[in-house]
């Protein structure tokens, strides 16, 4: 499926960045309890996906080192002592990268403006990867039993 890398790094940065803002600090993948679970279950699905599934899109589950590798793509394209060859792989990754970022920024100036309504957002975008996915897939209707249309 197309989206199937950026829809998922769209909504979870998205979410994170709002869910921080909204609740003063709190960044909620450190909640304990049931949230930890469900999370730890969610991360779970979403790192077994890039793993078997090979994409070339950025990873949506590992910030830390998303940032850390646009800094050193940054200081590659600077570097006068770098090859037009791994300038433009550098690039290219900086490209990925920052539209990744600029999705979480978008999170937190969508909980300033519209607060918690701005989560029908990622789960619109949610609900549409699944109805293209099951359509894609030509998965059965077990009510029915026949394929779907």
């Amino acid at each position: 499926m197309k989206y199937a890398d950026s829809a998922p790094v769209a909504v979870a940065g998205y979410v994170d960045t709002l869910s921080f803002v909204a609740l003063f600090g709190l960044f909620t993948p450190h909640v304990t309890g049931n949230f930890v679970l469900t999370g730890a279950a969610a991360m779970g699905v979403q790192n077994t996906h890039g793993r078997l599934i090979a994409r070339a899109g950025v990873p949506n589950t590992v910030m830390t080192g998303n940032v850390t590798q646009a800094v050193l793509d940054a200081l590659e394209l600077v570097s006068s002592e770098v090859t037009a060859e791994v300038k433009s792989a550098a690039r290219a990754r900086l490209g990925k990268t920052l539209h990744a970022v600029a999705r979480f920024g978008a999170g937190a100036l969508a909980y300033r403006y519209v607060m918690f309504w701005a989560l029908l957002m990622p789960f619109a975008v949610l609900v549409w990867l699944a109805a293209v996915d099951r359509d894609e897939s030509g998965l059965t209707d077990c009510a029915a039993g026949t394929k779907p249309r």
